[in-house]
């Protein structure tokens, strides 16, 4: 069947003329919208394109002119194709903007991060000897109460409680400063 017979019975409103430039220019539209849209869309998506296409050829009936159908069909899918991708391209806008906030967020945690590790390590560094030692071999290398006890010549219970005076002294000077900041 020719593309002047297939127009002219889309003209007449005659189904069979649908029928005819379906199974005619199937695997024209097909190929287009796999090769334009195979990124962005799943087979059943690009299915859907398909009928689209051929249902906007049907809606377009009436101003059909000319001999050839194959060129009207190309740029309504073309068309279609490039519509998608303008969809495609503002639906991604809000994610992209997450994106950039959730990343803005991280950054902002490791400063913060960071600022408070330089804190902490500030103030460890003013603990006096052995209190110092202590809490670094403990907190900072792992090391075993009794260990750092044997090492340093303390009795293991007053190792404790240097560790326990110096965990309470690092929160009340976090605090203090803490409280400055936020004061400011």
């Amino acid at each position: 069947m020719n593309d002047k017979n297939i127009i002219t019975a889309l003209v007449l409103d005659e189904e069979y003329g649908y029928d005819m430039m379906i199974k005619k220019y199937t695997a024209y539209v097909s190929s287009i919208v796999y090769q334009m849209t195979k990124e962005i869309l799943s087979y059943p998506e690009m299915e859907e394109l398909v009928a689209d296409v051929f249902y906007k050829v049907w809606l377009k009936r009436n101003t059909l002119r000319g001999d050839s159908l194959k060129g009207l069909i190309g740029q309504i899918t073309r068309n279609a194709c490039i519509d998608v991708y303008r969809k495609q391209r503002t639906d991604f806008l809000p994610l992209k903007e997450d994106i950039i906030i959730t990343n803005a967020d991280i950054v902002y945690e490791s400063i913060e991060k960071n600022e408070l590790k330089k804190l902490i390590t500030s103030i460890v560094e003013n603990f006096i000897e052995p209190d110092r030692e202590l809490f670094i071999r403990y907190y900072y290398f792992g090391e075993k109460l009794n260990a750092i006890a044997a090492k340093l010549n303390l009795n293991p219970s007053t190792a404790k409680t240097k560790l326990s005076r110096s965990r309470e002294k690092l929160r009340e000077i976090l605090n203090e400063r803490w409280y400055n900041n936020e004061q400011k």
